[in-house]
């Protein structure tokens, strides 16, 4: 691939405070529920959006660095264990044995 333009592109995007127009567009796709529909009825199909794939590494970087400043700056409880790094469900568990 291209790291470099892409490193060009997302840094431009964030001097600029911008979110490309086309990023935000989504093709969608009608998928038939079952596979013998004859006569198409909207009742039988279930659509999804495919979106850009650009629009969504740059969505993921910029959650990235929300998440490492805010983990970080301590901004989390410390007793906040879900979907934090270095922690896990084993870790609530012994939390919650030694307060009750």
């Amino acid at each position: 691939m291209y790291p470099d333009l892409f490193l060009i592109v997302f840094n431009s995007c964030l001097r600029l405070k911008t979110f490309p127009r086309c990023w935000k567009k989504a093709r969608i796709i009608l998928i038939p529920k079952v596979n013998d529909v004859r006569v198409p009825n909207l009742d039988n199909l279930r659509c999804i959006s495919l979106l850009s794939t650009l629009g969504k590494c740059f969505e993921r970087l910029i959650i990235n660095r929300v998440a490492w400043r805010l983990y970080k700056d301590n901004y989390f409880n410390k007793n906040q264990f879900g979907f934090m790094p270095q922690k896990c469900t084993e870790d609530a568990l012994v939390k919650l044995n030694e307060i009750v």
